[in-house]
């Protein structure tokens, strides 16, 4: 026997003997010839057995599926919570223009964390959707109820015609009802998601997830509390327009 020969022999019988140890071995591999021998112990193995033993080995038994398993809802709302903090901390005075800016970013982030699959029903991920709301909507209705910082009145302009002062506190109480509107289409999707949580929970008897449902619940109602303050206080300036 040649050398190539030897050394393709050697290279499969051991690859055999992976298909042996491989949970993804083929139906033909446990098919015994007339001399007692497998298939796999003559080499006779899957293409597509093979594949995956290699794909099997090279994940590290599992951790790529599980990786990719997981999203990153949780990541971006705890990421944007951090930002809001920072703001905060470095801003006494919150422009409308910085409220509605993140306001914005907020609501897709929210949107986009309660429709996945994955964690539309996680306790964690619904607080801190929750949290997000109330932090942005704290700042609108802080940025309502003041009389406009020279420097939070940016100058409205239609091609060449300045908005007067007047119109543009109409032009911000349009874009504070704007925001109002939104944030209500996800605070009835929190509600849903809430109510889910809250019947699986019954079902499955789970009084952890009782208790984080009863939690939730009144977070919504604190949420939706300072909503109708900022409406309150627009209509109150005559603005609701």
């Amino acid at each position: 026997m040649s050398m190539s020969e030897k050394s393709a022999q050697s290279s499969m019988q051991k690859a055999a003997a992976v298909m042996q140890a491989s949970p993804y071995r083929t139906p033909e591999m446990h098919h015994e010839s007339e001399d007692g021998r497998t298939a796999a112990s003559t080499g006779t193995v899957s293409a597509a057995a093979v594949a995956a033993a290699v794909a099997v080995g090279a994940g590290g038994g599992g951790g790529a599926g599980d990786d990719a398993a997981c999203c990153s809802c949780l990541r971006v709302l705890t990421d944007q919570l951090c930002s809001l903090n920072a703001v905060e901390r470095k801003q006494d005075h919150l422009r409308l223009d910085t409220t509605f800016s993140n306001t914005s970013a907020v609501l897709d982030s929210s949107g986009g964390a309660l429709t996945c699959g994955m964690c539309h029903l996680d306790t964690k991920v619904l607080l801190l959707v929750m949290t997000l709301l109330q932090t942005v909507i704290n700042w609108a209705r802080v940025g309502s109820q003041k009389a406009l910082h020279p420097s939070d009145a940016p100058p409205v302009t239609f091609g060449e015609w300045r908005v007067s002062a007047e119109d543009g506190n109409v032009i911000r109480a349009l874009l504070v009802n704007r925001v109002l509107a939104k944030s209500t289409s996800t605070v009835e999707v929190l509600r849903q998601r809430i109510h889910e949580v809250s019947i699986n929970a019954n079902k499955s008897n789970l009084a952890f997830q009782m208790m984080d449902a009863e939690a939730l619940r009144s977070q919504l109602g604190r949420l939706e509390h300072s909503m109708r303050e900022v409406t309150q206080i627009i209509k109150a300036q005559g603005l609701d327009a």
